[in-house]
């Protein structure tokens, strides 16, 4: 074998000064570089997985949050139609109540001036009937002066009197 190799142009001596070197080249590469960078790339990765869950649940939380607002929203609108509904509700109550109370107020008033009016109207009635009942007293003395007695005068203007009344002036 050693004349194999030295045909071929081999130092065993060197070859195996060259394996050595190369096992601790290898040995020192592998301890101070392969693994440094073995570990940097999976700190990288795992980085990169943690970018990405994060990423993943930043949308995730996105999408929640949009769906949580599309709900909000629609509540405010549900809100806000219903407090448009009592306001209108409430006016038209408030409405009715202020017309019923002008309503009574006018009829109030109408009720009064018809009770005032009546009283006029009495009040006129008596100064008229008192008025008639003096004429009748004065007219019936001139007329009948000599023919009735006091008595009989006194009957008399009573009875215009009534007549008077039932007659509705």
């Amino acid at each position: 074998m050693d004349e194999l190799l030295h045909k071929l142009g081999i130092d065993w001596r060197l070859l195996i000064a060259q394996l050595v070197n190369f096992v601790v080249l290898f040995l020192v590469l592998r301890r101070f570089l392969y693994r440094p960078v073995l570990e940097m790339l999976a700190r990288r990765s795992q980085h990169i997985a943690d970018g990405l869950r994060d990423a993943t649940a930043a949308s995730d939380r996105l999408a929640q949050v949009e769906q949580e607002r599309g709900v909000i929203l629609h509540r405010a609108e549900l809100e806000r139609q219903s407090m448009l509904e009592r306001a209108a509700q409430e006016a038209e109550t408030l409405r009715r109540e202020r017309a019923v109370a002008a309503d009574a107020e006018a009829e109030a008033r109408i009720a009064r001036a018809e009770r005032e009016a009546e009283r006029v109207r009495e009040e006129m009635l008596a100064a008229v009937r008192a008025e008639i009942g003096d004429l009748v007293l004065a007219i019936s003395r001139k007329a009948t002066a000599a023919h009735l007695t006091k008595a009989q005068h006194e009957q008399l203007i009573h009875a215009a009197i009534e007549e008077l009344r039932g007659a509705k002036l």
